[in-house]
């Protein structure tokens, strides 16, 4: 089963390259909320591929994006206190900004690896 979202929102930490057991991906945390409410929804966005450079190069912190991504199952343990959920990016672009998606490659020192299948953790 599939669960994807699409969401408007601010960047809200610096996109990170991590290593994971079986693929490199770029994290960051994404805050969105809707229109007249005052609680922020946090999300922690994966990137993987082509997406990873992107956002690796490109986003910063307080860019406005309209994202679209699978929502992916719980990653911690049953006990983490925290009520994150996590989101595996598969479409991004700006809103309120000078960057579009640009139609090149970006380039990065960091390397990934090319799939087509996003894995359900990193």
């Amino acid at each position: 089963m599939s669960r994807i979202i699409t969401m408007t929102g601010l960047v809200g930490t610096e996109p990170e390259a991590k290593h994971g057991k079986s693929v490199d991906y770029v994290k960051f945390r994404f805050g969105t909320k809707e229109f007249g409410e005052t609680e922020t929804w946090w999300f922690n966005v994966l990137c993987y591929g082509k997406n990873a450079k992107l956002a690796l190069d490109k986003i910063k912190v307080g860019d406005k994006l309209f994202t679209t991504g699978r929502l992916l199952p719980p990653l911690g343990n049953g006990g983490s206190k925290s009520n994150d959920q996590t989101v595996a990016m598969l479409d991004f672009n700006w809103i309120t900004s000078n960057e579009q998606r640009p139609q090149e490659q970006a380039t990065s020192s960091f390397e990934f690896d090319s799939f087509d299948d996003i894995p359900d953790e990193p």
